[in-house]
């Protein structure tokens, strides 16, 4: 999937009198839940099936942690900073204005991204400030790939995937009027969530799919 970032950065004319307050807002559009696809019935033998799944990761990025043929399971796993083609997470809008300084942003979970939200507003004894927030994705999904007979010449294979997401986050608190910083905070949060399971964040407000794409690659080792 192709980053959604952009950025739109404009000045405002015709204010009648200088406010020293910001303003932000938010727009959240939820992905599209899809039905994957996890499991196949194929038309190989398991022995055949097996070796044909481990020659066809092995030529993939993906790393195999675990074989073990006699309990018919296989574990692997990967980790990528190009997440939005593994997982949705939906598409947020926002946009950030001080006196004539106005800035929108439009991204996915994906995209690196650095954004201002309002801060405290102005009072009597200080300007207003803003939150500048940085978001640092990375993504890692482990999934156990079960094989077994099905029949004497066909097989069965499932892949049952686990997605761990992380979004690296850097809080600065900024004084509007000349952007210099009040204070810092630096912390992680963590989506995790299963194959046609919802990962959610209440801190960041989004919901989260699996796209289908790990599975798929497993599932294609063999059936392709």
């Amino acid at each position: 999937m192709a980053s959604k970032l952009w950025i739109i950065v404009g000045v405002m004319f015709g204010t009648s009198c200088a406010s020293f307050s910001t303003e932000s807002s938010r727009n959240y559009s939820e992905p599209e839940k899809i039905q994957i696809e996890n499991s196949a019935i194929i038309d190989q033998p398991f022995d055949r099936a097996w070796d044909d799944l481990v020659e066809g990761l092995a030529k993939t990025f993906y790393v195999i942690n675990n074989i073990d043929k006699e309990s018919r399971l296989l574990n692997v796993s990967f980790e990528v900073s190009d997440l939005e083609k593994y997982v949705d997470c939906g598409e947020t809008a926002r946009t950030y204005s001080f006196q004539d300084y106005y800035q929108e942003w439009v991204y996915g979970i994906g995209d690196q991204v650095t954004y201002r939200i309002e801060g405290i507003p102005q009072t009597q004894l200080q300007t207003g400030t803003y939150y500048e927030v940085s978001n640092r994705p990375k993504l890692q999904g482990r999934a156990n790939v079960y094989v077994a007979p099905h029949t004497d010449n066909r097989s069965k294979i499932e892949v049952n995937a686990r997605y761990i997401l992380t979004l690296d986050r850097t809080i600065t608190e900024r004084f509007a009027l000349n952007n210099v910083a009040r204070g810092s905070d630096s912390h992680s949060i963590m989506i995790s969530f299963n194959t046609n399971e919802q990962g959610k964040s209440e801190e960041l407000g989004i919901i989260c799919y699996a796209t289908g794409e790990f599975e798929r690659d497993i599932l294609s080792a063999v059936v392709d």
